[in-house]
């Protein structure tokens, strides 16, 4: 009997190495916030730690002096500290010579103003440039399954700018392990 369970726990562990996860990521940027979730939920939001940072000052303001919060006697943890020679040109040839990268499919919407129709429709020109230069380096990384960069210009007379990135990273535990392994024999070697 405990042959039998081990081989199905053997069998399914089997399978999912090879099954595929989605990793639903999304940023916004407007003029009023920023914020990322990490599938619905919300991993950052720069108005809340600003309402949350006024809030902490206030607080010490009408508190003793001694209650600050001392942020600089905090000790920072490294887990997995990187060898020091390892520089970034020689993690990205590691990984563009990957056979098994993630793969991406991401989605960019950005809609934008400014005060002078000539300068929106130079930026217009100026932000496609970038966006190609964005696909080359994320196909670094990733093996671009779809990469859609939707720019809408409005001609306005104001200064409006809201950018949205909706992404889905697949992945599964086989292509870790392989990116780990390869990064591990590579950093021996150096």
């Amino acid at each position: 009997m405990l042959k039998f369970f081990l081989l199905f726990l053997l069998l399914i562990l089997l399978v999912l190495l090879f099954f595929p996860i989605n990793l639903k990521f999304k940023l916004v940027f407007s003029e009023k916030d920023f914020k990322i979730n990490f599938y619905k939920f919300e991993i950052l939001s720069l108005n809340k730690i600003l309402g949350a940072h006024k809030e902490k000052k206030e607080i010490s303001k009408k508190g003793n002096k001694d209650t600050k919060i001392k942020n600089s006697s905090k000790k920072k943890r490294t887990f997995l500290k990187p060898p020091s020679n390892l520089t970034i040109a020689k993690l990205i040839k590691l990984l563009t010579k990957s056979k098994f990268k993630p793969s991406l499919k991401i989605v960019l919407d950005l809609n934008f103003s400014s005060e002078d129709a000539a300068l929106t429709a130079i930026l217009y020109g100026f932000i496609h440039q970038i966006l190609s230069l964005i696909y080359t380096r994320l196909d670094y990384f990733f093996k671009l399954k779809k990469f859609t960069g939707n720019i809408n210009p409005k001609f306005n007379n104001e200064n409006y700018l809201f950018f949205e990135v909706q992404g889905i990273i697949t992945i599964n535990f086989a292509q870790i392990i392989y990116i780990g392994f390869l990064y591990l024999l590579n950093f021996k070697k150096l």
